[in-house]
């Protein structure tokens, strides 16, 4: 088992189990998009890595575009994978990575009907 959280999050490419487990919370996460009231969805996720569970599920969600979100990562080599993931999904106006080092969490809004901790 790796010790370093950005070779850890590499093992849902390969793992079953972590693969399995990244399902069954995107199915959580678009269970939670399609009962929420039509319009605006905000979405926070702390501890968000490189935020494969909600990108995931927004690739070929019908209400991505709804979405608008904070994510919070303390690794920076996971907070730029998830924005490149944010940036070829055409998602930057909506959804913002956040370096948790130094936390400027408390700028700007959070709240969210939809929070990940």
């Amino acid at each position: 088992m790796p010790k370093d959280w950005y070779e850890w999050h590499d093992l849902y490419n390969t793992e079953p189990t972590l693969q399995q487990r990244l399902e069954i919370v995107q199915e959580y996460i678009a269970y939670s998009l399609n009962a929420s009231p039509d319009g605006a969805i905000r979405v926070v996720s702390v501890c968000a890595g490189d935020g494969r569970d909600l990108l995931g599920t927004l690739k070929n969600h019908p209400r991505a575009k709804d979405v608008s979100a904070r994510l919070v990562e303390i690794n920076s080599n996971l907070v730029e994978r998830g924005r490149a993931t944010i940036e070829s999904l055409g998602l930057a106006k909506q959804i913002e990575f956040i370096n948790a080092i130094p936390l400027p969490i408390y700028e700007g809004e959070l709240i969210s009907e939809l929070p990940f901790l």
